[in-house]
């Protein structure tokens, strides 16, 4: 590094990926969200645990999903993740990032769903995010489990709402 003048502090800071990380992410399916901006999606989640949510347990010791939504203009973001009846994955989690491989890059995160006409009731099955994506591009849903069993069978789904005003419920 070199100050164009005067001195000053520098720090610099690396941040790697592994392989893996980068072809999971680089491997994630692309929703093909219709007229109403829906998509539904039922999948297994696989073996290979390589990421981390921020708002999972240490018994996340099963692989992770990924899935690439593509927003238009600033809207509002909800997807609910929901064990298959029959199905073993458990707590199912969800993440919305901004930059799949970077933990840093997570909007937001969710075990749980809110119950709307009770807030201080939490669902363990779905879970739900809601997250205002402001400006159009890419975001990346990881889906996730605690406790995954031989079966850990989910349902995606997910909603581009345009025009909703966004309110926060829950508790603090």
């Amino acid at each position: 590094l070199q100050a164009v003048s005067g001195e000053g502090d520098y720090t610099i800071r690396f941040v790697t990926t592994s392989r893996a990380v980068e072809a999971f992410c680089g491997d994630a399916e692309v929703l093909a969200l219709d007229p109403a901006g829906t998509a539904h999606v039922s999948g297994t989640l696989p073996d290979d645990d390589l990421l981390t949510l921020s708002c999972g347990s240490v018994n996340t010791d099963g692989g992770e999903a990924a899935y690439v939504v593509r927003v238009d203009q600033p809207k509002l973001l909800v997807a609910r993740v929901t064990g298959e009846a029959g199905g073993t994955l458990g707590d199912p989690m969800i993440s919305v990032r901004s930059d799949c491989a970077s933990p840093n890059g997570e909007l937001a995160c969710n075990d749980d769903r809110y119950e709307p006409d009770a807030p201080y009731l939490l669902e363990a099955n779905p879970a739900e995010v809601r997250v205002a994506v402001t400006a159009a591009g890419e975001v990346t849903l990881i889906v996730d489990g605690t406790n995954p069993g031989a079966r850990p069978d989910f349902r995606l789904d997910v909603e581009l709402l345009r025009g909703a005003k966004i309110a926060l419920v829950g508790p603090n």
